[in-house]
């Protein structure tokens, strides 16, 4: 029940960041929407600082579980690359309050650190991983020569544009943005 309850708080505290920002965001705001006290909200999370922890937590684990599904069926690096993009830029078109909320969270990590630390520890990993995966493409004479960290840091920032992009373009085309974005980094790449 408790954990039930948690799950509750942190998917109002999704809808209220993506509806209402992070200055429209508090433990009130959040109870207002699922219909309780301030007070549950309080004996579930100490402070707004954690249920943002957790609201970031949530929503990385979500993207990695989502993205690890259809990373084992690449059969190459170039398929596993073009997993790795489609995946990250489908699974934010496909949560797009999600996307938003973590923007939020993100734009002001200096008043919720707890929280930006999980995503900076997220975010490292996930440059690792991708940049061993651009590696070991080199390797295997998939990929040209470049410095996979580079290329790692500019497709995780292409990525990464979407969900600001979002704020101000809510009609934008997230698909045909990642098609572009494989196409581009396709090019990039190959030897």
């Amino acid at each position: 029940m408790e954990q039930a309850r948690r799950e509750q708080i942190t998917d109002a505290a999704v809808q209220v960041l993506s509806r209402d920002g992070f200055s429209g965001t508090s433990l009130a705001s959040i109870a207002t929407q699922i219909g309780v006290s301030k007070g549950v909200i309080g004996y579930h999370f100490g402070s707004k600082s954690e249920v943002l922890e957790e609201v970031v937590r949530r929503i990385l684990d979500n993207a990695t579980a989502f993205m690890t599904a259809q990373m084992g069926h690449a059969t190459s690096y170039t398929d596993a690359l073009r997993t790795y993009i489609t995946t990250n830029i489908a699974y934010l078109d496909q949560n797009r309050d999600e996307a938003l909320a973590l923007v939020e969270v993100l734009v002001n990590a200096r008043t919720a650190p707890e929280a930006g630390a999980v995503f900076a520890a997220s975010h490292q990993d996930a440059l690792t991983s991708l940049e061993q995966l651009l590696g070991q493409g080199q390797q295997a004479g998939e990929f040209a020569e470049f410095s996979p960290r580079t290329v790692a840091v500019i497709i995780r920032a292409s990525i990464d544009t979407v969900t600001n992009r979002l704020q101000t373009e809510p009609d934008l085309d997230v698909a045909g943005f990642g098609e572009e974005l494989i196409t581009l980094v396709t090019r990039m790449i190959k030897s």
